[in-house]
């Protein structure tokens, strides 16, 4: 991938090899189509995501939008993903209260900018917020 400080480079070789190395499992969130960057091939977002869980053995797969913070994934990009792979698919930029419900087929979210208050700290009304609106999501 492409950024304004330069390239960002997969990993995934280096974790296995210290995962034998050490002899240890960690769960492994495969980060695709990373934020505030450009890919420089062009395999599509389920290929990256494909080769990402079965070649790198992610355990699970992170979608995230353009930028940090209120700028979420596009929801069929999330779609695509999740009928890709057969296994976990995360949101991990721009989630809300408010726009959650539109990725209710994710298997989870990571919510970061939204749960801040104007200092950085972790504001509890919007993190109860939060918490109800994903509940909502689970409800029959």
């Amino acid at each position: 991938m492409s950024a304004e400080g330069g390239l960002i480079e997969p990993v995934a070789r280096e974790v296995l090899e210290v995962m034998t190395r050490l002899n240890t499992k960690i769960t492994v969130l495969a980060d695709i189509f990373v934020k505030h960057a450009s890919p420089l091939h062009r395999m599509t977002i389920e290929d990256v995501a494909k080769d990402c869980v079965e070649r790198a053995l992610a355990d699970a797969v992170v979608v995230t939008g353009p930028r940090t913070g209120g700028e979420p994934p596009d929801p069929l990009l999330l779609r695509r993903v999740i009928k890709a792979v057969n296994t976990k698919v995360l949101v991990g930029s721009g989630i809300n209260p408010n726009n959650v419900n539109d990725y209710r087929e994710a298997h989870g979210f990571i919510v970061g900018t939204y749960l801040k208050d104007e200092e950085g700290q972790i504001d509890l009304a919007k993190a109860r917020n939060m918490v109800n609106a994903v509940k909502a999501l689970t409800k029959p």
